[in-house]
């Protein structure tokens, strides 16, 4: 359930662009996603090391974030 949540958050976020293409602030949700879930990456790496592949290990901390590599890292969630 959260990792959906984490889908609609980048949806909304690419959608402010196009919605207030006058706002100064539009990017702004963007770049902070892109900010925190690129800097979550190399502890994740770090943290999974050996369980997934390095590149979905990117891949999903990417798009999910937390919402992905925690429940995985406690064994809630498989792959």
């Amino acid at each position: 359930f959260l990792m959906i949540g984490a889908l609609v958050l980048w949806a909304c976020a690419i959608a402010l662009i196009f919605l207030f293409p006058e706002s100064d602030y539009r990017s702004v949700l963007l770049i902070a996603l892109l900010i925190v879930h690129c800097g979550e990456i190399p502890y994740t790496l770090k943290l999974l090391k050996g369980k997934v592949s390095p590149v979905t290990i990117a891949t999903k901390t990417f798009l999910f974030g937390f919402t992905w590599w925690l429940p995985f890292n406690k064994g809630i969630l498989k792959g």
